[in-house]
Formats: structure tokens, sequence, C-alpha cells
């Protein structure tokens, strides 16, 4: 499986719709952060918190 499939996998646990596209932003569409926040109408500190509680309900599948 590729490393870009195995991302876009994990992301797609989050459920909270915000969050997940933050991180389909960030780490599949290489958005900065300046450009999540235009894209969502939101500030950068607002971005960063989604990104943090995003992480925090990521399920990342163990490597076997």
């Amino acid at each position: 499986m590729s490393t870009k499939k195995e991302i876009a996998d994990a992301i797609e646990t989050v459920e909270n719709i915000d969050q997940r596209l933050v991180l389909e932003m960030r780490y599949l569409g290489y958005k900065s952060w300046q450009d999540i926040a235009l894209a969502m109408y939101c500030s950068v500190s607002n971005i960063y918190r989604l990104h943090g509680n995003a992480l925090e309900n990521i399920k990342i599948p163990e490597i076997v």
C-alpha cells in the first residue's frame, strides 16, 4: 500500500468533518496553514486548534 493511501485511510478515521478537512488539505493537498485558514474562512489559530484536536482523534493503524 502506498504511503499516501495509508495517510488518507488514517485521516478518514477522524469523525469531525472540519478536523478531517484540515488534515486532508495539509497532508494530502500540501497547503500552508494560511491557505487552509483562508479556504475555511477562519483564523490560523483556529486551524491550529482544529489540527491539534484532529491529531488527538486520528486512529493510526498498527504496523505488523
